[in-house]
């Protein structure tokens, strides 16, 4: 009788387990230049703890140099929380190009991105 209700236990917490969708946050980004040209790359990030907002960092990466945007840590007094990376853009001459919108499992801290150039169009890829 009692090895019964174990089983019935061990079936309950594998039910509980897999009815929790697995977090899904990118923390910051690595962008690696490996076109010609200086890029400004708009890095956006989702601010839904504190402020409810999107904070934007706008950075200059030279051709061939690598630079990080985030994490971006929100300060909510006795914890600190972090804004997820939402989109990446690259800023053109002629305005906005083209963007992406990393996808991730689980919670990752950071994450590898190629700025090249393709067709006289600036790309963004997950390396």
């Amino acid at each position: 009788n009692a090895g019964k209700k174990k089983k019935k236990k061990v079936v309950f917490i594998i039910f509980l387990t897999n009815m929790v969708p697995a977090p899904k946050r990118l923390d910051s980004v690595e962008i690696h230049n490996v076109s010609n040209k200086n890029l400004n790359i708009k890095v956006t990030f989702m601010d839904s703890i504190k402020d409810h907002k999107e904070i934007v960092q706008t950075i200059t990466i030279h051709a061939g140099d690598k630079k990080v945007a985030g994490p971006v840590v929100l300060d909510m007094g006795s914890w600190q929380g972090v804004a997820p990376v939402q989109m990446l853009e690259v800023i053109e001459e002629s305005g906005a190009g083209h963007s992406l919108t990393p996808s991730v499992m689980g919670v990752v801290n950071q994450l590898s991105v190629i700025a090249n150039e393709e067709n006289g169009r600036h790309i963004l890829k997950v390396q």
